[in-house]
């Protein structure tokens, strides 16, 4: 899934990454996604990002999240790299 950050800081300075999966409830203000272990299958990475996105738009093809602050930008996608890093490993240790 294809992943734009903006900030309306600096719009001019899109962020972009590619995850497996990427949840928002909008609700409580949490991004998640699934991160099975062996055969449990319900795991889930979870963020509860503050201050929230001014945006969150999710298609098929991409997914656009919008932020106030650059700052906020940058540490949302560090979140969700290592996030997506620790969801592969997790889907690694599946059995079955």
């Amino acid at each position: 899934m294809k992943i734009w950050i903006l900030s309306l800081e600096h719009p001019e300075q899109p962020l972009d990454a590619e995850v497996r999966e990427l949840m928002y409830d909008a609700t409580t203000g949490a991004f998640s996604m699934s991160r099975p272990l062996g055969d449990d299958w319900l795991q889930r990475i979870v963020h509860i990002q503050e201050p929230r996105p001014e945006l969150f738009h999710q298609s098929q093809q991409k997914t656009v999240v919008v932020f106030d602050s650059s700052v906020v930008a940058s540490g949302f996608l560090t979140w969700l790299k290592a996030a997506d890093a620790e969801a592969d490993h997790g889907f690694k240790t599946m059995r079955g």
